[in-house]
């Protein structure tokens, strides 16, 4: 299929063929389409850089800033529970979703 049909995976991966069909191998950066004929951008939040707090009581959470700056991922995926500006904050993701 690969070498009949170039377009295949294209233009933000490449295609290898495999028995009884192929695949579509992504660059970095670039995911498998749902219809699995594509590679399509992962969407990336880069400027979106907000604090980190360390507790969510409503009584102490704007003096428990971990960190400022950082990204949802880089305070959720550490010891974050909450992420957000001023005092405004959201809860972390649930562990591994």
């Amino acid at each position: 299929e690969c070498a009949l049909e170039r377009s295949l995976c294209q233009p933000h991966g490449i295609c290898e063929n495999r028995q009884g069909g192929y695949v579509c191998v992504c660059n970095d950066g670039f995911r498998l389409s749902e219809d699995k004929h594509s590679c399509e951008e992962i969407e990336v939040f880069r400027d979106d850089k907000k604090e980190c707090y360390l507790n969510l009581d409503d009584t102490v959470f704007c003096d428990s800033v971990l960190a400022t700056n950082v990204t949802k991922q880089e305070c959720c995926c550490s010891i974050g529970v909450g992420w957000g500006d001023h005092c405004e904050i959201y809860p972390c993701p649930v562990y591994h979703s």
